[in-house]
Parts: C-alpha cells; sequence; structure tokens
C-alpha cells in the first residue's frame, strides 16, 4: 500500500488530493485483478497485448505479472518515462511507445489484446483512437475498453458531486476552489449510449457490467467498490429471475462505469 501510494504521489494529474491518493492505492490491486481474470476468459498468457492509455503503468505493472508480451503506449512523454523506471524497479519487463493515438506505430493485425482501462473519457477524438486500435488487433482478438458514467452523481476523477454535469468553465472552477486538482478540461465523462454508439463504429461489443457484478466474488468486485455491489447483485439476480429485463436496462445506464469485451468488425 505504502509503495503504491507513493507511486501515485510520484506522477499523477490527481495527486494534489490525498484522499484520492489513498482510496486509488486501495482499490488498484483488485481493479488490476480484475481485468487480469476478465482477460484470461478469452486469452492466454502467451498473448500480445496493448495497453492504450497506459500512464505511468500502475495497472500495467499487474498484468504484466500475468502476460509475457506487454506493450504500454501514451501521449504524455513524463508519464513513459516514469513507467520505464517504475518497471525496471519492479523487474517487469515491457515494451513502451509515445504516441498520440492517431497513429500507433504498430503493424495491422498484429496484437491479440488492446485494454484500453479508463481513457475514453480522456479522448480529444475517440473514433480515431478506435480505428487504429481496430487496425492493430488480430480478427480474433479483443478490446477491453472501460469508462465512467457522466450520469453518476460523485464523479469518479475527484469524487465531487454532481461536478460532470456542470459545463466545463464551472467544472474547472469547482475543482480548483476544491483543492482537487488543477482543472476538468481533459475529462468528458460520456453516457452509456453516448459510449457504446461510438464503440460499435469499429467493434462488436460484449456489455460485460452485469455480468461481474454478478459474479462479483469472482472477480473480487466487492473488494474494489464496497459492500453496495453485493447489494446490486442481488437485485440484478432478483430482475434476472422476475424477467424484468427493461429494469436491467435502467440499472445499467445509471451505473457507475461500464465493461466491454469488444471484437473487431469486418472492414
Amino acid at each position: 500500500m505504502e509503495n503504491l501510494t507513493s507511486e501515485i504521489k510520484l506522477y499523477s494529474q490527481y495527486a494534489t488530493s490525498e484522499s484520492w491518493i489513498r482510496w486509488y492505492a486501495k482499490i488498484l490491486p483488485f481493479k488490476a485483478k480484475r481485468t487480469i481474470k476478465i482477460l484470461k476468459n478469452y486469452k492466454n498468457s502467451d498473448a500480445v497485448l496493448l495497453d492504450v492509455g497506459c500512464s505511468t503503468g500502475l495497472t500495467l505493472g499487474f498484468i504484466a505479472k500475468e502476460f509475457k508480451n506487454v506493450i504500454g503506449y501514451d501521449i504524455d512523454k513524463k508519464a513513459i518515462e516514469v513507467a520505464k523506471k517504475r518497471f525496471e524497479r519492479m523487474g517487469v519487463k515491457a515494451k513502451f511507445i509515445l504516441g498520440d493515438g492517431e497513429k500507433i506505430p504498430l503493424k495491422n493485425n498484429s496484437v491479440d489484446i488492446v485494454t484500453s482501462i479508463e481513457v475514453f473519457e480522456h479522448m480529444n477524438e475517440p473514433l480515431k483512437m478506435l480505428a487504429e486500435i481496430h487496425r492493430v488487433l488480430k480478427p480474433d482478438g479483443i478490446l477491453h475498453i472501460t469508462t465512467a458514467n457522466k450520469l453518476w452523481p460523485i464523479e469518479p476523477h475527484f469524487h465531487l458531486l454532481f461536478l460532470s454535469y456542470l459545463p466545463s468553465g464551472f467544472a474547472d472552477f469547482y475543482v480548483r476552489e476544491t483543492k482537487k486538482g488543477k482543472g476538468y478540461g481533459n475529462i468528458r465523462l460520456p453516457t452509456y449510449s453516448q459510449f457504446r454508439r461510438t464503440v460499435e463504429k469499429y467493434f462488436q461489443v460484449e456489455d460485460i457490467t452485469l455480468e461481474v457484478i454478478r459474479n462479483y466474488k469472482k472477480y473480487d468486485f466487492e473488494r474494489e467498490r464496497g459492500k453496495i455491489i453485493i447489494l446490486t447483485a442481488a437485485v440484478l439476480n432478483l430482475l434476472k429471475k422476475l424477467k424484468l429485463r427493461f429494469l436491467e436496462k435502467i440499472l445499467l445506464n445509471l451505473s457507475l462505469g461500464w465493461l466491454f469485451i469488444c471484437r473487431p468488425k469486418k472492414k
């Protein structure tokens, strides 16, 4: 926990908030393990894995212990430098690439897995990035992409009430005045329909959000997100038993965020 706290403090756009650092250091191992378990439902440890938006490699550090061929990709030069040093200290191998997402320097159909964990909301042009991910993925490859929900009342990056509801200028002011960060300009959280429609331009989407909640014990999801997950799973199982699919859809649209497994559409 202490090592993770220090690593997060070393470089993070949210490192001005001590409460956020403590919270993220606590949940990060569970979040990473959940991601690994999901990926292993589809691919084995020999798969070539590209992490788009790897930043300082906090999550990728856990993944690289389970998958043999990992590549970290990010637009932030300083973050890439920190990631390289971090991986050296950990004794974990990975390749890191600096780029803006518009042209990933990898061959067509060369990657088995792409992960993009809570990066979608930071993309200036998500369709360009998704097109590049589609290009580098093998025809039988998978994209695991996640994002948080604009409509969730407590904004997940800064933990401020209704922050994502505000116009950008007011949101920046809110973040600065609460001393949570320098601003909110690089975050654009989507609604469920916005997220899904965008990803479906290039991929067939398997939404595993509710499945992971229902099987929270398998993924240690309650340790990551708290007892609310146990209650939510009980409600979801009841709705499934009663075949109330429309209520499931309402809960899905109001979820904290979403987990997709995506397969490339044929060109």
